[in-house]
């Protein structure tokens, strides 16, 4: 992963064997109040990702170094809950169904 500020926009580059676009794209989107995106696949193994600021509501340039760091903990928070979930969703589908089951006297 790469993260670059070029002037008025923050450019990623991600390779998509560590992150499905699953991970990818809720991550941006909580960042969708104050970024507008573009996605470009630049290949089959990478993802060019161009974030442009929203309106001027975040001085890019200044805060570079929060906004990486920011999007790199989200990249790795959606990634781990990515995989808990694949992980342990039959556990879950199962309690879900127990609880649901309609109850019956013998």
């Amino acid at each position: 992963m790469r993260i670059t500020n070029d002037k008025d926009k923050i450019v990623i580059l991600l390779p998509l064997n560590l992150y499905t676009h699953e991970v990818i794209f809720k991550c941006l989107y909580w960042y969708l109040d104050n970024f507008t995106f573009e996605v470009n696949y630049l290949n089959d193994v990478n993802l060019e990702i161009i974030l442009r600021n929203r309106d001027g509501l975040i001085d890019v340039s200044n805060n570079f170094e929060n906004i990486k760091n920011k999007i790199e903990q989200d990249l790795f928070d959606f990634k781990l809950r990515h995989i808990i979930s694949t992980e342990t969703g039959n556990i879950r589908d199962l309690l879900i169904a127990k609880a649901f089951n309609p109850i019956t006297k013998k």
